[in-house]
């Protein structure tokens, strides 16, 4: 390169698994992915907001299990919930579904004996209803949600990058 020479940038649109990469980074791309963040963002800050609502004003009571419900895919078992019911105080019986842990819900599923489970809910809006022991999973929810917003601004990043490579 001779002195006061500009280098060039590298035309890499002939590599094919740059070109195929090329198309995926693209305005549209990026907005797609920096809604998914915002979206997963939404979810755990409506997570954080049930359980520190229930730890501060819930009520617990023993549920009813009435039914056990899961999803399988490729031979996995997940995704359990349970239809169960139960009485809040100084109120009628209340049936609500109830999202569980894999091993609560196989218990639930597999042993008989299993027909109770202690529930934490809002004395004035008994649909939200946890498992007593429930954690709160809104920090997971935080860490997906900044990884997916980091994707985002590295996708618009490089979407920029290919605009001022091709003078535009």
């Amino acid at each position: 390169m001779r002195e006061g020479e500009k280098p060039k940038l590298r035309d890499l649109s002939t590599v094919p698994a740059f070109s195929m990469f090329e198309k995926l980074v693209s305005w549209p791309a990026v907005a797609f992915v920096l809604g998914v963040a915002v979206l997963i963002a939404f979810m755990g800050y409506r997570e954080t907001s049930e359980m520190t609502r229930l730890s501060e004003h819930g009520r617990k009571a023993m549920a009813q299990i009435e039914e056990v419900h899961w999803t399988t895919r490729r031979g996995i078992d997940s995704n359990y919930t349970l239809d169960v019911t139960f009485e809040p105080e100084g109120g009628k019986a209340v049936h609500e579904e109830v999202s569980v842990d894999n091993d609560i819900g196989e218990q639930a599923r597999n042993d008989e004996s299993f027909t109770e489970l202690e529930v934490s809910y809002l004395p004035d809006d008994t649909s939200v209803v946890r498992p007593a022991d429930a954690e709160d999973g809104s920090t997971r929810m935080y860490v997906v949600a900044g990884a997916m917003a980091a994707l985002a601004a590295l996708l618009a990043m490089l979407r920029l990058r290919q605009g001022y490579a091709a003078g535009g």
